[in-house]
């Protein structure tokens, strides 16, 4: 039996953002020709274009736009009828917001961006080339309620894919003035201010305005068809709050789905979040045949566009490959070549593909701190003006976890019941939390839960209450002192022997910029943002503060004050806290002022590293010596009595590399392991197993990528 689009491995989507103002636009289009290629690809589901950001059909629309192409052809009807005599499932593709024709033909549906109040142009997200829509209109939303629900009572899919449910700017159009007056009696603020009332309610609105209006898609579709899988693209959500984009939207979608352009580092922790964010397995990670969406013609070596769908495999994902269509409508069969010769690869796994992620830490991703608080009095006309501590730390912590191969999962808001199932809970600077976050929290510190948190996490709420105090403050065991240093770089001290050895050969870890060498010497010396804090309780100091000459001041040719001239070495010893470990209730929690985990220097890696594996007790389910490139992750299947073992040698760049690796395992002891074999070839791997389960692979030597199967006597 053929399995529907949400069960497939392979799929493909070719982009259509073809204007229809010149005859030749898609007039060699042949529906036919594309469903051979994808057949010859070995492509088992295609997400099919509908409507494109041009806001044009290409299919009978009964409202808006139809591509000149479709005007007396059914281009989707055509595709989907051929696909299915090949046994290939259709999902329809469909833009919302960024629509051309909507936003030409009826200019007051759109978006009004907060340029405009500064006399400039009407900006928005993308570029000049893009006209996007409001979802506050209520024309608009009509209009796109029709088409949706038209489109999937006229044809049979599996899914229905929705792209660009974002805000495209800060909209300051007479629609979203008014109903902000009517649910709040405020007006829109005109500068970003984290700690203000307003503003925080004008971002909670954007949310909930999103939302809501991504609800209503979603009802329309499913009160006509109930099982229909719906989705809508998750990579905005892992941009600022700019676009207001939330983990919380797509954890109700049928499952996650996003295309995504930056890299290994990026698809590593992408593919952590789908596991946890998504209702159903496999999510779906999308990946272009060209660096960027911009290259027409810079094809991917076939070498990096296997190690990104090997990388898929290792994570039990669907690998979704992206081309684009020429604008005379054509494609080139060597695409189609090389994407067969990929899943040649990648097809033999999918037996062994499903089940659940074993991970010991869970990184928390936040969807109400992809800010930064020296955003403070930034015109909403200028946009984010400040990276975000909290993603860059995030990203941090993603980074170091993989450098020392300690299994991880990521997870946001809409996951705490699974909170039990970790190990561990890391916060980097998580700045923004909710009352149900803070709670959360602290219930899992209460039945033995153990946190790293670090920088201003619980500093804030989202309603703009920053301070007086930290809302986890039992559970960190601190008090706040001040909320942020005054000079531009303070260092920490270890103070046991264990973190003093981690650091060395140096004493110190700095944190911070030296303020003459970062800012102009006019300019006053900025803050680091990270808080002072107070010991509190019985907890214990792990590192204290250490502070340069003449702090907080920098120091200047005049005034001297300064001990070294091209940097600030740290001078003054203070019993300050800066690392906290704390016992609550029957947890444990560390807390360090400074984000070290965002920190790249080897020091910083190693005092972070060394903190968790202290939260670990020193052991993790899975125990890897491997390079860093390396990406090993183990998969239960109960249902089949075995654990899946996937060990990618994640190099893009160079074939040929062999990567030595050890692998320890630690199986559940109520299980007795019968043997462990090769996926492929199904030999046995002669290991060694301890009295309490815990498995050693011999040394492995790893090319590209191996799946191995730990089999347990039923």
């Amino acid at each position: 039996m053929t399995p529907r689009y949400g069960q497939t491995y392979r799929r493909s989507l070719l982009d259509m953002h073809i204007p229809g103002w010149d005859p030749l636009f898609l007039s060699k289009y042949d529906p036919a020709t594309l469903a051979a290629e994808y057949a010859k690809a070995q492509v088992e589901g295609v997400l099919l274009y509908c409507k494109s950001h041009m806001g044009l059909n290409y299919w009978p629309v009964p409202v808006g736009g139809i591509h000149p192409a479709a005007k007396d052809r059914d281009l989707v009807g055509e595709l989907v009828s051929e696909l299915k005599k090949r046994g290939i499932r259709p999902a329809a593709y469909h833009s919302v917001m960024y629509d051309n024709w909507a936003a030409e033909n009826h200019p007051d549906w759109r978006v009004k961006s907060g340029t405009t109040l500064n006399s400039g142009e009407n900006r928005v997200m993308l570029g000049r080339r893009y006209g996007t829509c409001c979802p506050n209109n209520p024309e608009y939303l009509a209009y796109e309620l029709k088409q949706i629900t038209s489109l999937i009572s006229r044809y049979e899919f599996d899914a229905l894919w929705i792209d660009m449910v974002f805000w495209t700017a800060i909209c300051v159009c007479d629609h979203c003035r008014n109903r902000f007056r009517k649910e709040h009696g405020l007006e829109i603020p005109l500068t970003v201010d984290w700690e203000s009332k307003e503003w925080s309610t004008f971002q909670s609105s954007r949310e909930m305005w999103l939302d809501e209006f991504w609800q209503q898609i979603r009802s329309a579709v499913w009160n006509l068809q109930p099982d229909l899988a719906i989705t809508h693209n998750f990579a905005a959500t892992l941009g600022s709050w700019f676009n207001a984009s939330t983990t919380y939207e797509s954890s109700i979608d049928n499952f996650t789905g996003g295309d995504l352009y930056g890299g290994k580092q990026e698809q590593l922790v992408v593919s952590k979040m789908m596991h946890h964010i998504s209702r159903e397995q496999p999510a779906e990670y999308m990946s272009s045949r060209t660096p960027d969406l911009r290259y027409h013609v810079q094809l991917r070596t076939e070498r990096d566009i296997t190690m990104q769908a090997l990388g898929a495999v290792a994570n039990h994902l669907s690998f979704l490959f992206i081309d684009a269509i020429d604008p005379v409508g054509t494609v080139s069969p060597g695409v189609y070549e090389r994407m067969g010769k990929v899943f040649d690869k990648t097809k033999v796994y999918e037996p062994f593909l499903g089940g659940r992620p074993i991970e010991d830490v869970a990184v928390y991703f936040s969807d109400y701190s992809k800010m930064s608080p020296a955003e403070k009095g930034t015109p909403i006309w200028e946009g984010p003006a400040h990276p975000s501590h909290h993603l860059a730390a995030f990203h941090g912590a993603c980074r170091a976890l993989q450098s020392e191969h300690i299994p991880f999962g990521v997870i946001s808001r809409g996951q705490f019941s699974s909170l039990s199932s970790f190990k561990a809970l890391i916060l980097p600077d998580v700045t923004r939390m909710s009352s149900d976050e803070v709670n959360a929290v602290k219930s899992y510190v209460a039945v033995g839960g153990k946190v790293y948190a670090s920088g201003g996490t619980s500093l804030m709420d989202i309603t703009g209450s920053y301070g007086p105090e930290f809302s986890l403050k039992e559970e960190m065991g601190v008090s706040l002192d001040k909320d942020h240093e005054e000079g531009g770089i303070v260092f920490i001290k270890p103070q046991n022997d264990l973190l003093k050895e981690v650091v060395l050969p140096e004493d110190y870890v700095s944190w911070g910029l030296t303020p003459h060498m970062e800012y102009h010497e006019l300019a006053p010396v900025k803050p680091i943002h990270i808080p002072r804090i107070k010991k509190s309780g019985s907890s214990e100091v792990l590192a204290t503060l250490t502070l340069p000459y003449g702090y907080p001041d920098a120091g200047s040719l005049e005034t001297h004050g300064f001990a070294s001239i091209h940097s600030s070495p740290p001078w003054t010893d203070t019993d300050v806290p800066a690392i906290i470990r704390n016992r609550h209730k029957g947890g444990e929690t560390i807390y360090s002022v400074a984000p070290i985990e965002k920190s790249v220097d080897a020091a910083s890696n190693r005092l972070f590293i060394s903190l968790i594996w202290d939260l670990l007790d020193k052991e993790s389910s899975l125990e890897v010596v491997a390079p860093e490139q390396v990406w090993v992750t183990a998969f239960e299947q109960s249902d089949r009595s075995r654990t899946v073992i996937s060990i990618l040698n994640y190099d893009e760049k160079q074939e040929g590399l062999f990567a030595r690796t050890k692998v320890r395992f630690r199986a559940d002891k109520i299980r007795k392991v019968k043997e462990v074999v090769h996926a492929l070839s199904g030999e046995s791997l002669p290991v060694s197993i301890s009295s309490s389960n815990v498995i050693d692979f011999p040394e492995l030597i790893i090319e590209t990528f191996e799946m191995y199967l730990i089999i347990y006597s039923s």
